[in-house]
């Protein structure tokens, strides 16, 4: 009797000091996980981003710009295809087709640009050709630059492609999900960007969505009610857009 009193003793100090110890971990953390907070953080892309912010999400969500520009981006080497394909390796090895669909499109590191790299940096916006390969990158439509070495990468460089720049799967589409059909960085379905959906007025749409579904950039305001959908980046688009099921 004398032992099973001992052992209830035993149960109940560990119990009393477990649950104080958990409860003493929940209150001095509750607070940052109910509202995601970020301490501690060492990364200087994300130190940049937050800058000006109380690090409150529910506070600072409409203050933390948006993560790219055409001068502050990920510099992509070579092998972002590849790595897609470890999961994707069907859509890579198809050049995008996929069932019954026409549309195809190369990817990967033998996809190079090859004559889209003239049209790629000389083009700004719908019917204006005057860029300059130095200012040609665009983050809405970036590449592979075709280098392994990452001291060759620069995420502040506005250099448009050479003839070792590369065609990649992120070169039209986002990883796992955006604002558009397919993962698109644009909307594919629309000739113009000004007719992008999510727009005003559809469903689930409020506030800043349509905004925000271009990663911040006023998309009007930038390239004109006329600029047409972005595969203009490096390609001639016909007037009637894709063919049919693609």
């Amino acid at each position: 009797m004398r032992d099973i009193i001992q052992m209830i003793v035993v149960l109940a100090v560990l119990g009393a000091a477990s649950g104080g110890g958990l409860a003493l971990v929940k209150s001095g953390t509750a607070e940052k996980i109910e509202y995601q907070q970020l301490k501690f953080v060492k990364g200087p892309a994300i130190l940049a981003i937050m800058e000006g912010c109380s690090n409150d999400p529910i506070v600072d969500r409409f203050k933390i710009p948006y993560g790219e520009s055409d001068a502050s981006h990920v510099d992509y080497g070579s092998g972002m295809s590849e790595w897609c394909a470890n999961c994707h390796n069907g859509i890579l090895n198809s050049e995008h087709k996929s069932g019954s669909g026409l549309f195809e499109h190369p990817a990967g590191n033998n996809a190079y640009l090859d004559s889209a790299v003239s049209r790629y940096n000389s083009y700004i916006k719908t019917g204006d050709f005057s860029g300059v390969q130095a200012t040609a990158y665009l983050a809405l439509v970036p590449f592979e630059r075709g280098v392994y070495d990452p001291a060759q990468l620069n995420p502040t460089s506005t250099e448009g492609p050479d003839n070792t720049s590369r065609i990649m799967c992120l070169t039209c589409h986002r990883a796992h999900a955006s604002a558009f059909q397919y993962a698109g960085r644009w909307d594919f379905g629309a000739e113009l960007v000004a007719d992008s959906h999510p727009a005003a007025g559809d469903g689930g749409v409020s506030g800043t969505d349509p905004y925000y579904s271009y990663y911040g950039r006023d998309m009007v305001s930038e390239f004109g009610a006329s600029q047409r959908n972005l595969c203009e980046k490096c390609h001639d688009v016909p007037r009637d857009g894709y063919p049919p099921g693609w």
